[in-house]
């Protein structure tokens, strides 16, 4: 099992669990199977949104933070000829995803457990914010990707300061909101990158980072 930090042991630590602890509150914990649609249903507008962006030539994509697979299951209807792995750091979704024939591997999106240049498309969706930077993930995304990145956000980057702030609101939990201008200054100068634009999304995401890699 992957040696986890402990932002990244919450889900493993609170699925399946009658109740979990978030800013000083009690909540209903998901079991893996409410799992699938506890971060948004697998046809929800946001989601579908990215999915229309996704390159009609695309044969292979990544997604990083899988969780229980939600991408996989809109995936197999709209786009089956897409090869599809999951990447998740929480062993119990892991498990969960590969018992019901998911392709999903464990591993961190700080150090991405696959080749440079491997997959069409890199995915994820409300992970960034939870990270305690951003610069070594989006590097890694880029890394793994032949042709582009969508990094979904559910906390809207910032435009009207130039430093990213970041939130502990609790010990084992982050919630970043970074800037724009700091993520469009990293990456002019990222090896592999050719261009990037911001897209607005609706529904349960502010926006999507589409970064076109070389």
């Amino acid at each position: 099992m992957t040696q986890l930090a402990k932002h990244e042991k919450w889900w493993q630590e609170n699925l399946g669990n009658d109740t979990y602890e978030f800013e000083g509150k009690q909540h209903k914990a998901p079991t893996e199977e409410e799992f699938l649609t506890w971060m948004g249903e697998p046809f929800a507008e946001d989601r579908v949104q990215v999915r229309s962006l996704f390159p009609l030539d695309a044969t292979s994509i990544l997604d990083v933070a899988c969780g229980a697979g939600p991408e996989w299951e809109a995936l197999k209807e709209v786009r089956p000829n897409l090869q599809y792995t999951g990447l998740d750091i929480t062993p119990k979704l892991v498990a969960y995803c590969q018992n019901k024939g998911m392709p999903a591997v464990e591993g961190s999106a700080m150090q991405i457990p696959f080749d440079a240049n491997t997959f069409d498309v890199v995915h994820t969706r409300h992970l960034l914010e939870h990270m305690s930077e951003f610069q070594k993930p989006m590097s890694e995304f880029v890394r793994v990707a032949k042709q582009c990145v969508f990094i979904v956000f559910f906390i809207d980057p910032l435009d009207s300061i130039f430093s990213s702030i970041t939130d502990i609101s609790v010990e084992s939990h982050y919630n970043n909101a970074y800037s724009k201008h700091e993520i469009d200054t990293f990456l002019t100068t990222l090896e592999g990158v050719k261009d990037h634009q911001w897209i607005r999304l609706s529904n349960n995401s502010p926006c999507v980072l589409k970064i076109n890699v070389v």
